[in-house]
């Protein structure tokens, strides 16, 4: 296969370019090498299981590809415990209606077009957001806060700032 990497954007472009071209080769089966896909996951995603670009949206629909890849995988996926860890942080970024909070360029309601995503949520345990690498998070009974803490933006994708640091979502 033809390898279409957006090297000049890096970034989640870049993780979604190395999810499609993975797709691809297993959806054909040809022979897959996971590394270029595991180490640009690992060099993106923070401990808590956020995305290094502090967008919920850019995580969600990361996720959902990354999910496609780990079904045609199957075994082979290497990115099980740091999926497990994304789709915890986007659980505990919801609000209490199911939305994302709208930090950077995110949709609310986004999670409503990614049944995959849906899917995992469901069954996920309740993940967790530490403020050193992404947001500040607080529930009690229905109320809900979160405070996006995490570095401004990523320095390959210092746009995506989009001046929200300290923002507040409830």
């Amino acid at each position: 296969l033809p390898v279409l990497r957006e090297r000049h954007l890096g970034g989640n472009h870049l993780l979604v370019d190395l999810m499609a071209e993975s797709a691809a080769t297993l959806a054909t089966g040809a022979a897959w090498d996971s590394r270029a896909l595991t180490a640009t996951w690992r060099a993106q995603f923070r401990p808590d299981g956020s995305h290094a670009e502090g967008a919920p949206m850019y995580q969600a629909l990361l996720v959902e590809d990354a999910l496609t890849v780990a079904a045609l995988a199957g075994p082979a996926w290497p990115l099980t415990r740091e999926l497990e860890r994304a789709v915890g942080w986007l659980k505990r970024m919801r609000q209490p209606d199911g939305s994302l909070p709208a930090y950077g360029d995110t949709e609310p309601k986004v999670l409503d077009r990614l049944p995959l995503v849906c899917r995992a949520l469901a069954s996920a345990q309740h993940g967790h957001t530490d403020p050193h690498w992404s947001a500040w998070t607080a529930r009690a009974g229905s109320s809900y806060v979160t405070v996006r803490t995490g570095q401004l933006a990523w320095s390959e994708q210092p746009g995506h700032a989009h001046a929200d640091g300290l923002s507040i979502s409830y």
